[in-house]
């Protein structure tokens, strides 16, 4: 799934959640990608994402999320892989999230999240696992409530001032 555009509210999702469904369980999401000039919408590109409007808390368990591209290198608005909102996340893989922007782009493996237990995510390496040494901050886990026995890998160069964190609360 390609988004391309001059659109400023344009955005990229694997998948949405906009309504009160219990969970979101065992799916792949890959192969995304955003050349899309938005500045507007935070976080326009993003694998499994929580709408603040759905009202319930979800469960996010046991989902695969990588090979996320935004190749626009004047967007900073950045990847998550998994925009969790209220939900519990457990159990999914993350990796290879790419942010070839040059302006201070976040990348978060998984932000938000009520609990956040047992996941792996892998940042700052490509596919051939070269490191990757944009403008941008990596985060592996960030803004959740409590984060329980999880992994994160986080290697590469941040040249922007706000540095690479694992867990960021």
């Amino acid at each position: 799934l390609t988004g391309y555009g001059l659109d400023p509210t344009a955005y990229v999702r694997g998948i949405i959640i906009q309504s009160a469904w219990d969970s979101v369980a065992h799916n792949k999401v890959f192969n995304l990608i955003s050349n899309s000039e938005n500045d507007l919408v935070e976080y326009p590109l993003t694998g499994i994402g929580v709408s603040n409007f759905s009202g319930s808390k979800h469960v996010i368990y046991g989902n695969t999320v990588h090979s996320l591209f935004n190749l626009n290198e004047y967007t900073s608005q950045g990847i998550v892989g998994i925009d969790a909102g209220p939900s519990d996340v457990s159990h999914n893989l993350i990796y290879d999230l790419f942010d070839y922007s040059e302006t201070n782009a976040l990348v978060y493996g998984i932000r938000g999240g009520n609990i956040v237990s047992n996941n792996m995510i892998r940042l700052g390496l490509d596919s051939s696992l070269g490191i990757t040494s944009n403008d941008i901050s990596l985060f592996g886990i960030g803004r959740c409530v409590t984060a329980l026995h999880n992994t994160v890998y986080l290697t590469g160069r941040s040249r922007n001032s706000l540095g690479n964190f694992a867990i960021y609360e």
